[in-house]
């Protein structure tokens, strides 16, 4: 890939199909100092004037979330500020900021912090609340909340970017350009890159909706969606900024330590990826998985206009390797290095006030004897029979029984060890019930075909229990 050690001049970098020869880092860095800008005859950036230094806010029809992202400003005495989350939600509640949504209130980095409001007013009146100002903070709204970029072709390289943006008209629902910029491309001369200027124009829309076309001097111009470039970090190999923005610690691209890349001794046959452990250079955009994770996030970013933190968290991260991979891939050391360190450590040895802990260098792993073994589970043990409820309930309920007085508990011989109910019992005995009531309520004397009936009803129940009845006896 072909990376940009240092910022392109205006203009350069970035397009619709990606950023393939921006990412390189294989030239020399301080070319890149040299490169030419584009043409002087070429205006390659038009700002809006009355959008020059003001910034945007949102519009009544603009859909959520209202976000406002705030930053701590850098001082002399304080470089490289800081944003705690839990602090700045205390000092918003005691300057009494109201219309913040519930959980709205998140961190984005190290200086940077995005609040929600409830609608577009009060993250406008936000913006401009002197409080922050008073506090030495910067609240501003983040432009892929309103504004969209989209890219023309064919725009003459002779034709000022001013005169067109004047001659644009607009189709309904559509917000006007603020901003344009012309793509440049790079180009090789005698060992020197310059930047030459294209046809393609990005254009920058205010309020949340990409047109499919414009129509500039009448003449139909579609518009596609601009995909955000990759950039990385030439100094600490991170991504999203470039060398001149970089704050962090250098980290090597070849060796993965703490060194500026451009010193290290280790050969190419030797480097070592700093995010996935391969045998290639961090900056290496074709053979790195991290890179097209990145590029991944670009997309999400573009399509769908929303912030770094709530794509990348759409992309998962690169499985970490064991201590036994990372082992294996591994860069041996260079014998040089070797040489050096142990010249290093014969003076030391040589000298009287240093007391030498080690004598033998150190050794990289190159074999992992690990091994995985896998054990039988131990048998679950049987469950033994639980409580039985029916077994417990036959045993300890009272006896039934017809006699008003009670009676006696049966001979446990004769009783069933296995006792049935059939639902017909209880309706027996209530249909019984109910005939013995109404006899008693006569006083009269049965009429004879009435007895017939009564005596062949309890011959019928009779034979119905073999000729048995229980034998209980009054107390």
């Amino acid at each position: 890939m072909d990376w940009d050690a240092s910022p392109p001049p205006d203009g350069g970098g970035g397009g619709v199909g990606g950023n393939k020869r921006r990412s390189s880092i294989e030239r020399d860095p301080e070319s890149v100092k040299k490169a030419s800008p584009p043409s002087a005859s070429v205006q390659d950036t038009y700002t809006d004037p009355d959008y020059t230094g003001i910034k945007v806010a949102y519009n009544q029809d603009d859909k959520g979330p209202f976000s406002v992202h705030i930053s701590k400003l850098e001082s002399v005495q304080r470089p490289g500020p800081s944003i705690r989350l839990l602090n700045f939600a205390q000092f918003l509640h005691k300057n009494s900021i109201n219309g913040i949504v519930k959980g709205g209130i998140k961190n984005l980095g190290r200086n940077r912090i995005s609040v929600d409001f409830l609608s577009a007013d009060l993250a406008n009146l936000f913006v401009h609340n002197p409080i922050l100002s008073a506090n030495n903070y910067e609240a501003t709204i983040p432009q892929y909340q309103v504004t969209r970029i989209g890219v023309v072709r064919s725009v003459p390289i002779e034709w000022t970017l001013s005169d067109m943006v004047e001659g644009l008209e607009y189709p309904y629902n559509c917000g006007k350009v603020i901003k344009a910029r012309r793509l440049n491309r790079k180009r090789i001369t005698d060992g020197k890159p310059e930047w030459l200027p294209t046809t393609t124009v990005a254009l920058t829309f205010l309020g949340q909706n990409l047109p499919e076309r414009v129509f500039c001097f009448h003449a139909s111009l579609p518009v596609s969606p601009y995909q955000l470039p990759t950039i990385q970090c030439f100094a600490c190999c991170r991504f999203g900024h470039t060398k001149g923005q970089c704050r962090s610690t250098p980290r090597c691209y070849k060796c993965a330590q703490p060194h500026s890349g451009e010193s290290c001794s280790v050969s190419d046959e030797n480097v070592s990826c700093l995010f996935c452990r391969g045998s290639h250079k961090a900056t290496d955009s074709s053979n790195c998985p991290e890179h097209e994770r990145q590029k991944q996030i670009k997309l999400i970013m573009s399509k769908e206009s929303i912030g770094y933190t709530e794509a990348s968290s759409r992309v998962p991260n690169l499985p970490r390797l064991s201590y036994a991979a990372a082992s294996q891939a591994s860069p041996r050391p260079d014998p040089s290095s070797l040489a050096t360190h142990q010249s290093q450590s014969s003076s030391i040895e040589a000298s009287p006030h240093v007391t030498h802990q080690s004598q033998s260098s150190p050794t990289i792993p190159s074999t992992s004897y690990r091994k995985t073994v896998f054990r039988t589970p131990h048998p679950s043990t049987p469950l033994r029979p639980s409580y039985d409820v029916y077994a417990h309930s036959s045993i300890t309920k009272s006896p039934k029984s017809t006699m008003p007085n009670g009676c006696a508990f049966p001979n446990p011989e004769m009783i069933d060890p296995t006792p049935y109910l059939t639902p017909n019992d209880n309706l027996i005995e209530i249909l019984v019930c109910a005939l013995v009531n109404m006899i008693s309520k006569f006083g009269d004397a049965l009429p004879n075909n009435a007895l017939r009936l009564l005596e062949g009803l309890i011959s019928t129940l009779v034979n119905k229990n073999n000729g048995s009845y229980d034998h209980s006896m009054e107390l």
